[in-house]
């Protein structure tokens, strides 16, 4: 998640979409240089500092508008990306047995085959990307 008050966005990152890269462009317009160079100095102690990410990485637009409110949240242009489910899970399933530190990496090791994984994903775990920008009714919360 990216916020620019000065430019008015604020992008919802779903996580296996290009997120990171995205970020990495645009944090350029949700702070200044100055302030990107502080962080970076003061990170390497531990130390949040003109944090220009203030919200979770992966935080979802209907958690954003709880904590902003409504209101706020409205001001701002809104957006974010979706991917093929296939292509998206595919990612997710392969970033997952690299990453040792990824929080399913054992679960995902488990598995003997791609296939075997979307079988269990289906089965015991379905996460839909429409829950990052969509409310508990469907209804899409993000202007793009």
């Amino acid at each position: 998640m990216l916020i620019s008050k000065k430019n008015g966005f604020i992008f919802i990152h779903i996580y296996k979409n290009a997120g990171s890269s995205i970020t990495h462009a645009l944090t350029p317009f949700s702070t200044t240089q100055g302030r990107m160079m502080l962080n970076r100095f003061f990170r390497r102690f531990g130390v949040k500092y003109f944090d220009h990410r203030p919200y979770p990485d992966h935080i979802t637009a209907q958690e954003l508008i709880r904590q902003l409110s409504g209101k706020v949240f409205k001001n701002y242009f809104s957006f974010a990306f979706v991917r093929n489910p296939w292509d998206w899970q595919v990612s997710l399933y392969s970033y997952m047995r690299k990453n040792a530190d990824h929080h399913q990496h054992d679960l995902s090791m488990q598995f003997s085959s791609f296939k075997e994984y979307i079988r269990w994903r289906c089965a015991n775990e379905v996460v839909l990307q429409k829950s990052f920008i969509c409310d508990e009714h469907d209804s899409i919360l993000v202007d793009y």
